[in-house]
């Protein structure tokens, strides 16, 4: 016979976890475009590296996406 096991429901996000990562990763972005304009020199490779933080993110989520089974 078939059983039916019940299936779990996920509990829901909140909106803060929902918009935490991308809200921040926003920020940091404006941060080094704003560092870019102000600053010259070595800050340059701060502003950089903050500025490619949302290019990374979507590297990262690419190569490391769950598949479906």
């Amino acid at each position: 016979m078939n059983s039916h096991l019940p299936l779990k429901k996920k509990p829901r996000k909140t909106l803060r976890q929902i918009f935490l990562i991308p809200v921040a990763l926003f920020a940091l972005g404006l941060f080094g475009l704003i560092l870019a304009l102000v600053e010259t020199g070595w800050v340059d490779m701060i502003s950089t590296l903050a500025i490619s933080t949302s290019l990374l993110a979507i590297i990262w989520g690419r190569l490391f996406k769950k598949r479906p089974q």
